[in-house]
């Protein structure tokens, strides 16, 4: 036992003997190193004395001292070399990287944002060094900038981590360039899906976003798809994620127009929403069935789930004016029934009663202003915003590193923001207004024969003059038949909307007239209670700014 410990201490003797050796020899190899560098230094050094402007000295010297640590020092004489204009312009690059290398080491920012710039001008394609720049500028919050260099490399966007990924994002919202938004929105969730297991909780507000985004900009079938993707995986979400899921899908075939598979999915959630009791998290649902039932035409169905969120003082309440609501559809249910009577003819349709006579203008507001409100619950952009630069202050002069590279190396930049539309033909539904009365009449028929392919049977005008702002027509399909008329109204409107009301009282004056269809032309835009109630309407076509303003390009005024 007594020859263990004295193995073992003599094996520990040698080891600590090998390492003194170790170190001495290596103690003695660093001296006679930096000796030998002190030598070489000092070498150089007598040979600037005698020649300042031996640049091929001055070049060696930095080699020597950046290789050495005495990074400061090699930076100055990189500097000096490359004002001078002592590389070719390989060298140059490869300097400049340096230059920036060592600036990150010191902590030069404006320096290192600097020599970034400089290397994409020389190496427009280097996709890390303009990854770089785009991602300092949206720390220094110039967006527009930073989208510029963002746009450079877009069919890069592999190469992106995804905090940079997170940088696009909300630069690209910032500018209000929503496309980009969503490229890079797809982007970021499928790579936190694949890479990032511990953060699906941010997985599923990318998600939420990213409905909204596709809500926001249209995209509604995008959003159908993608939800029915989400919806796919039920089996493994919670009951507030899968509810949450459900409403925003079923908003989205509302507004897409699939009413078979809108009125599928309704009816099925209908028939689990308990209205008895009402739950926080469900709240929201009869709320939105409120709605539904009401653009479906259920209307006493529509008053019972609002009379629900009043009943159970919801914090709906804190947000909408329920009682207000109420008031609007009580009004618009005992006008159903009088615009509805029977005895109403064609020769008269300006004389009969309407919703509008009916309904008071201040519960319509409050209706109106409700819906839009409610639709505009659909979008949240709250994770959009936790991305933007979390720095109060800028901690670099963007401006002037800029506005000093393009005077010393003629870079040019460019901040202007992009407009994606083209405008110059936008406005040509505006020239209707300045139309006499005997010209816009003959606009309008030019309309309804050569773009819509209709001929006309018979015009109705309610007190014609140079003033008059809408021509009634009875017309039928050139392609389909005299026996199926459609009613055809053309308004020249300004400073409004077309509400629902409007919408509801023209389907009245279609069924007045006898045809079995209706085509509503305006100037102006709809209300979203007034596109939402078209949706759900099998009669009426309507023609909105937009599309009338297709119409008439090619027409001469």
């Amino acid at each position: 036992m007594e020859n263990i410990y004295i193995y073992i201490f003599i094996f520990l003797l040698m080891l600590l003997f090998v390492i003194a050796l170790y170190l001495f020899i290596n103690n003695n190899i660093y001296k006679k190193n930096n000796q030998s560098v002190r030598n070489i230094i000092g070498k150089l050094n007598r040979k600037l004395l005698k020649n300042p402007n031996d640049y091929n000295t001055i070049y060696k010297l930095a080699l020597i001292k950046d290789e050495n640590g005495d990074i400061l020092d090699a930076l100055k004489k990189y500097e000096f070399l490359i004002s001078v204009d002592y590389f070719n312009d390989n060298e140059k690059i490869k300097i400049y990287k340096r230059m920036e290398n060592i600036c990150t080491q010191l902590g030069y920012k404006e320096e290192v944002f600097k020599y970034d710039v400089i290397i994409t001008n020389l190496e427009p394609s280097n996709v890390i060094y303009l990854i770089k720049v785009a991602y300092t500028l949206f720390n220094e919050k110039k967006y527009q900038f930073a989208c510029n260099y963002f746009n450079k490399v877009i069919m890069s966007r592999r190469e992106f981590n995804i905090d940079e990924l997170k940088a696009a994002l909300y630069s690209y919202y910032n500018i209000k360039n929503y496309e980009k938004t969503i490229t890079f929105l797809e982007d970021l969730e499928k790579r936190i899906n694949k890479d990032s297991i511990n953060l699906q909780n941010e997985l599923i507000e990318i998600r939420k976003t990213l409905i909204s985004m596709y809500l926001f900009t249209d995209k509604l079938q995008y959003a159908s798809e993608y939800i029915e993707q989400l919806l796919t995986d039920a089996n493994n979400l919670d009951r507030s994620l899968l509810i949450y899921y459900n409403r925003m899908y079923l908003f989205v075939l509302h507004k897409l127009g699939n009413k078979k598979k809108f009125k599928e999915i309704y009816r099925k959630i209908k028939s689990t929403l308990k209205t008895d009791e009402l739950e926080t998290i469900n709240e929201e649902l009869i709320f939105d069935f409120g709605f539904y039932s009401y653009f479906l035409g259920y209307i006493d169905e529509a008053i019972k789930y609002f009379e629900i969120i009043n009943k159970f003082n919801s914090s709906i309440l804190k947000t909408y004016k329920i009682n207000e609501v109420l008031g609007y559809l009580y009004q618009v249910y005992r006008a159903n029934f009088q615009v509805n009577k029977a005895n109403r003819k064609l020769d008269n349709i300006y004389e009969h009663q309407y919703y509008e006579d009916y309904v008071q203008k201040e519960n319509l507001n409050e209706w109106e202003n409700t819906v839009e409100i409610w639709e505009n619950s659909f979008t949240n952009f709250e994770y959009i915003n936790t991305l933007a630069p979390k720095n109060n202050e800028s901690s670099i002069d963007v401006d002037n590193i800029l506005l000093n590279l393009k005077i010393t190396h003629n870079i040019k930049f460019d901040n202007k923001t992009r407009s994606t539309h083209n405008n110059s033909n936008n406005n040509i539904v505006d020239k209707i207004y300045n139309l006499t009365f005997n010209n816009f009449k003959k606009l309008c028929r030019n309309i309804i024969t050569n773009k819509l392919s209709y001929t006309i049977v018979q015009e109705f005008i309610d007190n014609p003059d140079d003033n008059i702002d809408e021509i009634d027509y009875l017309a039928y399909d050139s392609e389909i038949g005299k026996y199926n008329l459609t009613f055809i109204s053309i308004k020249r409107w300004q400073n409004t909307n077309i509400g629902e009301l409007i919408l509801r009282d023209f389907i009245v004056k279609i069924k007045d007239s006898g045809a079995k269809r209706g085509v509503l032309i305006v100037p102006v835009e709809l209300t979203s209670s007034a596109k939402s109630y078209a949706v759900n309407s099998e009669i009426v076509t309507i023609y909105s700014r937009n599309q009338l303003n297709n119409l008439l390009k090619g027409e001469i005024f």
